[in-house]
């Protein structure tokens, strides 16, 4: 038993010597180490509601869990191995049972090598940090300017309030969620797109071909399906690219043509109808806020499909294939809304007491269907709601695809201390937000954000 356990220990040290050398190799080749198609597959043989669950719960905290999950697993078979062949040795060599010497030399080896383990992980997590970080930064062309841009002055004097997300989110600052451990890799100078399937004819283009085509800039936001209710995992940019219509109409959809599949290197492949696909606002992006995309945001180009959650905007995006009608691409399959419609929310980015009232703020989105009204209300600590209150907007809105600015000035609740702000919004077409409180599984979460008012 003794051998077992020692060889169980040895194994998953070397477990993780591998991963280790892997990693380092990975950062100086730009190739992928031994944990990515582990922690795709610990991804993959996650049971879909528990994935569900982990990626509500941690958000963008899930790919350095799911890093640490792969090498668990490869510690597990490592382990597992050593164990096997200390015990089948143990055998071979009639080993006897421990001396008391012997028992505390496995304690003190027990300490080293947790150690070990530990400043091990350490060191992957830190090596794959620096990694990504470095990739960032070589990618060909990534943040490069394509176009000198400043964020649009503010329409109404006094926007944004002091706390309040500003119009136009900064690049480094747009959200970020990725279902790998490591994102692809891509080579501006080497990629190609190409699109075939049920067309009249198959393209293929290159960077250089595709920013030769008519360039349109229309400012989108952008939010994530596993966004919770006043979450912050929504923003806004100004993007920039070619129209999808047109190259779809250049490869000329047959008439069984039902669905066009966008996908990915790193087996991401979503879908829609070809009707949506072909609206006139939907983009290959390859900038944003006037600079090419970093490789965090898709870099050479992605999907923009305005008033669509995030997972349909796909990244690295290298192949679009036109498709019959029962293609459901990789969340749908685990359980996600297949039409992916952005439901319409307001956020509560500030509640303070200012000169005996309550002054609040926030964003209104609606996905492509725009912002009419926000009202926000006072909900006393004792549960009592006061009044809606119409709020101010920023208007014009920067499109009819982005959220909007609101601000109000509230009256305090009466004979209570503390309170909460809640807000509502009414979309373009006249339906208010859903007052039902729902997770972001499966369709998007709804409900009116509160905020605690601040002294």
């Amino acid at each position: 038993m003794a051998a077992a356990l020692r060889g169980y220990r040895r194994g998953m040290l070397a477990a993780i010597a591998v991963a280790l050398v892997s990693t380092v190799v990975a950062a100086f080749t730009l190739g992928s180490s031994v944990l990515e198609p582990a922690a795709q597959a610990v991804m993959q043989l996650t049971p879909v509601a528990v994935a569900n669950v982990l990626l509500q719960r941690l958000g963008v905290a899930a790919r350095p869990l799911a890093l640490l999950g792969a090498l668990a697993m490869l510690m597990a078979i490592g382990g597992s191995l050593g164990a096997l062949l200390a015990g089948v040795l143990a055998v071979l060599r009639h080993v006897p049972p421990g001396t008391d010497l012997a028992r505390r030399r496995t304690r003190r080896e027990m300490g080293m090598e947790s150690a070990a383990v530990l400043g091990g992980a350490g060191a992957i997590v830190g090596v794959s940090a620096a990694d990504a970080a470095r990739r960032d930064r070589l990618v060909s062309g990534g943040g490069r300017q394509v176009f000198p841009f400043e964020p649009p002055l503010a329409r109404v004097s006094g926007f944004p309030e002091a706390g309040q997300s500003p119009e136009v989110t900064p690049v480094a600052q747009f959200y970020v969620v990725s279902k790998n451990a490591q994102d692809p890799y891509l080579d501006a100078t080497l990629w190609r797109l190409r699109i075939d399937g049920l067309t009249r004819q198959s393209i293929a283009l290159t960077f250089d071909e595709l920013r030769a085509l008519p360039r349109l800039d229309q400012y989108v936001t952008f939010q994530c399906v596993s966004n919770p209710v006043g979450g912050s995992l929504m923003s806004n940019a100004l993007w920039s690219g070619v129209s999808l219509a047109a190259l779809l109409e250049r490869a000329g959809p047959l008439p069984d043509a039902a669905r066009v599949v966008f996908s990915a290197p790193d087996g991401h492949e979503e879908s829609v109808p070809l009707e949506l696909a072909r609206r006139p606002e939907n983009l290959i992006a390859y900038a944003m806020n006037g600079e090419q995309l970093t490789r965090l945001h898709g870099h050479p180009a992605r999907v923009l499909l305005p008033g669509l959650y995030g997972f349909k905007q796909v990244k690295w995006l290298t192949h679009i294939r036109l498709a019959p009608e029962t293609h459901r691409g990789y969340w749908p399959r685990r359980g996600w809304t297949d039409e992916a419609v952005i439901r319409t929310t307001a956020r509560v980015d500030l509640a303070r007491a200012e000169n005996g009232q309550i002054r609040a703020a926030g964003m209104a989105l609606a996905g492509g269907r725009g912002i009419t009204a926000v009202e926000a209300r006072v909900v006393s600590s004792d549960g009592r709601p006061g009044e809606w209150v119409p709020a101010e907007l920023h208007t014009p809105p920067l499109s009819g695809m982005t959220w909007v600015q609101w601000r109000a000035l509230l009256p305090p609740p009466t004979g209570v201390a503390g309170a909460d702000v809640e807000a509502r919004a009414v979309d373009g077409e006249g339906r208010p937000q859903e007052n039902a409180l729902n997770g972001p599984f499966p369709n998007g979460s709804s409900g009116y954000h509160r905020l605690t008012v601040k002294a």
